[in-house]
């Protein structure tokens, strides 16, 4: 078996419909997707260390920064996804916490919980209209069996 360069394009990313057994939809429009990491680390440098560096990660978390084209169709009803990211956004306390699929090409499937900073839409007189949204892991990202 050869291993491949995947386009992200290929990606799928899902938002699931609130009180559903989950049922997700996807997101129309996107541009752009990426994931990044973070971690906070203790110092644990002591006079014992003999002057190297010592450290523990006590904290990890993610998030999923995306972007989009605004899609509607001719009568104004927004897409399904990008108007479920719309309604996270304005949540708040555990209702702001939504569930997600990320689909690798390869159908490798990264479920997780997150919140959402959506801004937009966006865009100059001549440009179609864009919409950005962050979403803020809570927990983690569940590995992909």
């Amino acid at each position: 078996m050869s291993v491949l360069k995947v386009l992200m394009r290929d990606w799928v990313l899902k938002i699931a419909v609130p009180a559903t057994t989950p049922a997700y939809k996807d997101i129309a429009g996107l541009l752009s997707l990426g994931v990044t990491r973070s971690a906070i680390r203790d110092e644990t440098t002591d006079w014992d260390s003999e002057g190297l560096a010592e450290h523990a990660v006590v904290e990890r978390g993610a998030e999923v920064a995306i972007e989009g084209f605004w899609m509607e169709t001719d009568g104004g009803a927004i897409d399904e996804g990008q108007a479920l990211l719309l309604d996270a956004s304005e949540e708040m306390g555990a209702d702001s916490l939504y569930l997600f699929q990320l689909t690798s090409p390869g159908s490798k499937v990264w479920s997780f919980e997150a919140s959402v900073h959506m801004d937009g839409p966006t865009g100059d007189r001549n440009a179609h209209g864009r919409w950005s949204a962050t979403l803020v892991v809570s927990g983690g990202l569940a590995k992909p069996a």
